[in-house]
C-alpha cells in the first residue's frame, strides 16, 4: 500500500509541480513536460489499483492538470523554441525521455484491460446488490496480479491466472469505513459478510471451511484459497469454478452436493492468501484431488462482459 501511495499520489504531485513551477528551457521542453504529466496520469488511471486511495483522488489530480498546464504557459512567456545551452539541452533530453516513457505506458495500458486470449465461460455475477470494484482482472499482469504467478508456483496455481478479484465500494470509491489506509478489522470493509451466490449450476467438488478471518494485511500462504468452494459446471464442457477467501464458518455447501445458479453458498471473508476482504473467482479445466488449482486456466465473463481492473459492477 505504501508503494501505491507513492506511485498514485506522490509521483503525480511531483509531475504536476514540475510542470507548473519549473520554468521550461524551451517550448519543446514545455511540450515534453505536458506530455509526460498527461501520460503518467493516464497510465495510473488505467493500471493503478485505486483501493487504499479512492478513485476520487484521481479526479482531483486530473482537475489539477489543466491548472498546472495553464500556470506553465504563463511562466513560459518569452522562452526560445530551442534549448539555448548545454545544461538546458540536458534538461530537455530528460523531459523527452520521461514523456516517451509515460506516453508509452499510457498507450499500452488500455489493451492490457482486454480479455485474455483463449476460450471464455459466461457466468452469473456471484454477488448481490451493491457497487463492486474490480481490483484484479484483464489480460496482462499490469492490471491482473494473478498473471504474475512465479514459475516455481505455476504448476500448483496455474488455474487462477485469469482470476478476478472483487471489492465492494461506496459512491466515492471507498472500500472501508474510517480513515486508515488498511483497517486491521475485517469488519470495517464494505464487502465483508456479503452473500456469495453460485455463478452456475453444478456439483460441489470441493468445499473448505473453518479457517480464521485474518487481520489485514496479514495473509496465510499455507492455505492459499482459504475457505473456498469449487463447482463443477457444464458450460457446455466441464469447467471448475473456484470462489475463495470466504468468511470462517460461513460456507453453506459440502462436496458432492448439487447447487443451482443463484443459490447462496457462503459469505465473503478474509481467509487464506488475502491481504484484505474480497471475493476471488476463477475458471479452469478440472483439476485433481492432489493438484486442484493446477489445471489449464479459462477466461471469465459475466453476462457477456469481461471484467478488468478499475471497472465497476453496479447491481
Amino acid at each position: 500500500m505504501i508503494l501505491l501511495l507513492i506511485l498514485q499520489a506522490l509521483v503525480p504531485v511531483l509531475f504536476l509541480t514540475w510542470l507548473a513551477f519549473r520554468r521550461p528551457a524551451s517550448r519543446l521542453d514545455l511540450a515534453f513536460r505536458v506530455g509526460a504529466t498527461a501520460g503518467y496520469l493516464l497510465a495510473v488511471a488505467n493500471a493503478g489499483l485505486w483501493l487504499a486511495l479512492p478513485r476520487f483522488v484521481l479526479w482531483v489530480l486530473w482537475a489539477t492538470f489543466p491548472l498546472a498546464a495553464a500556470t506553465a504557459l504563463r511562466r513560459s512567456s518569452g522562452i526560445p523554441a530551442q534549448a539555448p545551452s548545454g545544461w538546458a539541452r540536458l534538461r530537455l533530453l530528460g523531459a523527452g525521455v520521461l514523456c516517451v516513457m509515460a506516453v508509452g505506458v499510457a498507450g499500452m495500458s488500455p489493451p492490457w484491460r482486454g480479455a485474455p486470449s483463449g476460450p471464455a465461460v459466461d457466468l452469473s455475477f456471484p454477488l448481490g446488490a451493491g457497487t463492486y470494484y474490480v481490483a484484479n482482472g484483464g489480460g496482462h499482469r499490469g492490471v491482473n496480479a494473478h498473471m504474475g504467478i512465479p514459475e516455481h508456483a505455476m504448476g500448483r496455481y496455474r488455474g487462477q491466472i485469469h482470476g478476478v478479484d472483487l471489492v465492494r465500494v461506496d459512491g466515492l470509491g471507498r472500500r472501508s469505513r474510517g480513515w486508515a489506509w488498511v483497517p486491521s478489522d475485517p469488519g470495517a470493509y464494505a464487502i465483508f459478510g456479503d452473500t456469495v451466490y453460485a455463478p452456475c449450476s453444478g456439483e460441489v467438488v470441493a468445499a473448505e471451511d473453518g479457517l480464521p478471518d485474518l487481520s489485514p494485511p496479514e495473509v496465510d500462504r499455507e492455505h492459499m484459497a482459504g475457505n473456498h468452494v469449487a463447482l463443477s459446471c457444464r458450460l457446455p464442457e466441464e469447467v471448475w469454478i473456484f470462489l475463495a477467501h470466504f468468511k470462517g464458518g460461513s460456507v453453506l455447501v459440502k462436496a458432492g452436493e448439487t447447487v443451482n445458479q443463484g443459490d447462496p453458498i457462503g459469505l465473503v471473508g478474509n481467509s487464506g492468501n488475502s491481504d484484505e476482504p474480497h471475493l476471488h473467482i476463477h475458471a479452469q479445466r478440472p483439476g485433481s484431488p492432489l493438484n486442484p488449482m493446477g489445471a489449464e486456466p479459462i477466461s471469465l465473463q459475466f453476462g457477456g462482459r469481461t471484467l478488468a481492473r478499475n471497472q465497476r459492477v453496479r447491481r
